[in-house]
């Protein structure tokens, strides 16, 4: 039983790591496809990345340490099926007259592996019918190939980073891994009355991506900012230097001016998040000019003034001779308007109100997700 603690707990320390990379893709795919990320679908998709990572530790887990290893030689394999049965009896003492022994059968090693071999792919098989919507065949045949993985992953010695197998390739291990996810799928049925269904999760998110959220929008800036940079960093690489100013004077405001002009009203950031620039009114086309009277306002009122006050108010420091303490205060003073400015604008967004960029140019930000039930299949 501690070997099993151990092992869970060492996922369990992996699993922040994990949820770290695949948050930012996994929220980007949830607003490209349903534009919006909904509570319980996350707490359905990441249980299900941490129960597959203790799995997956269960079967690596623990590693040969040096020594072991270098003794770790051939690939251990037994190909025979139901090889657990002698097993059992030559691990306990069975008397046939006295039923009394019987109950040893439950307490033997071989028992007990493949009992807890039918138990980890349960939860497999409970997923594939519930969320992933897998009839009974396709579970079944899915929770085989995992168990395959597992016992391939075992058999390779961890992929030959081992010399040898430093666990049993065994034949009983895909049949009981097998059995185990076929009687997930059977198991959950009865809870599935209870839960919310994939078809009204789905529902729901389809619901909530037509509205714009704050992170809805926050997502978009940041993989359009993102690639912006990206740029900026190669074109490092060939001597191309890009100052701060060039950069959001000339560089950033071309990219949300331009950009959204021929490709009506997305950039990258808002084409992955199912959103676009639309007019006051839906039938009137955008003039080209609302987009640079968009962006040319945020960025004025965003970054040239902010940043004209603070070298107005360094050079005037300087040359009256300021002193520092003044100097700090007016610096929080005006960092404090800046910080109130966005409470404020995240406020108004939450609340559905119009920023006063969008109502200067008569823009706003628009879902593009559509939903057809009928194609919504997995």
């Amino acid at each position: 039983m501690q070997f099993y603690v151990r092992v869970l707990t060492q996922a369990m320390f992996i699993y922040p790591l994990i949820v770290l990379i695949v948050t930012i893709p996994y929220v980007i795919y949830n607003y490209f496809k349903y534009g919006s990320v909904w509570s319980i679908r996350i707490f359905v998709v990441y249980s299900f990345i941490l129960y597959m990572l203790c799995v997956y530790c269960l079967v690596i887990l623990p590693l040969p340490s040096a020594q072991e290893a270098a003794k770790l030689h051939g690939h251990k394999r037994e190909l025979e099926a139901l090889q657990f049965i002698p097993k059992i009896f030559q691990q306990v003492h069975i008397e046939k007259d006295d039923p009394r022994t019987w109950i040893n059968l439950l307490k033997s090693p071989a028992f007990m592996t493949n009992l807890l071999n039918v138990f980890m792919t349960i939860p497999f098989g409970m997923y594939l019918h519930y969320y992933f919507k897998k009839g009974v065949i396709k579970t079944t045949i899915y929770s085989f190939f995992l168990s395959l993985f597992f016992e391939l992953t075992q058999l390779s010695g961890l992929y030959f980073i081992y010399k040898g197998s430093y666990r049993l390739f065994a034949v009983d291990d895909l049949i009981f891994n097998t059995m185990g996810g076929f009687l997930g799928f059977f198991i959950v049925w009865p809870f599935m009355a209870f839960l919310p269904s994939r078809e009204e999760i789905d529902a729901t998110s389809y619901e909530r991506g037509k509205s714009i959220s704050l992170p809805r929008r926050l997502i978009s800036l940041m993989i359009d900012l993102g690639l912006l940079g990206v740029v900026v960093w190669a074109l490092r690489q060939f001597g191309i230097f890009i100052s701060r100013v060039e950069f959001y004077g000339i560089v950033v405001l071309a990219y949300f001016s331009i950009l959204p002009i021929f490709t009506r009203g997305r950039t990258i950031g808002k084409f992955l998040t199912k959103t676009r620039i639309r007019g006051k009114k839906k039938a009137r086309a955008l003039p080209w000019y609302s987009y640079f009277l968009r962006y040319g306002s945020l960025e004025l009122i965003v970054f040239w003034i902010p940043n004209l006050l603070f070298y107005a108010m360094l050079y005037l420091a300087e040359r009256e001779g300021v002193q520092d303490s003044v100097q700090f205060v007016l610096l929080c003073l005006l960092s404090g308007v800046y910080i109130l400015y966005f409470f404020l604008a995240a406020i108004k967004v939450l609340m559905k109100k119009r920023l006063f960029y969008e109502r200067w140019s008569k823009t706003k930000i628009v879902s593009t997700v559509e939903w057809d039930e009928e194609d919504e299949e997995e």
